[in-house]
């Protein structure tokens, strides 16, 4: 039996933290690694290797689908009598479902658009018209 004094769960800034991390990381993440891949392309092309935009692009994927877990985790346990009325622990925990739902299908959705942003990298040449 939880104490009067203890945190409550939906008051909980970690989890919160998490639900956050879990629907941000993938725009976040993508967005960081097209500029990125912008920018070592020039490298690429000077030093005719690409490895390390292969790398990036496996370590931006698996940030996403850690995100991913870490959004799925968050949410509360699947409990079908949720009504809610407004500003109540049960509000609260519908909305964390919402966020945790949403933020793994997100990071899901952006660690397929972060591998097919693989495939330029993988099939054209480092360098074209060099």
């Amino acid at each position: 039996m939880p104490s009067s004094t203890s945190p409550h769960a939906w008051h909980d800034p970690r989890r919160t933290a998490a639900l956050w991390f879990g629907l941000l990381a993938g725009p976040v993440v993508w967005f960081t690694l097209l500029e990125v891949n912008y920018v070592m392309s020039y490298v690429a092309c000077e030093s005719r290797h690409t490895w390390f935009l292969h790398g990036m692009t496996l370590v931006s994927a698996a940030v996403v689908a850690y995100a991913a877990v870490v959004a799925w985790r968050s949410g509360p346990p699947e409990n079908a009598e949720h009504p809610t009325a407004p500003i109540t622990p049960d509000t609260s925990e519908s909305r964390a479902r919402w966020m945790s739902l949403s933020g793994a299908i997100l990071s899901l959705w952006f660690v397929v658009v972060i591998l097919a942003m693989e495939i330029p990298v993988a099939v054209l040449p480092s360098c074209v018209g060099r």
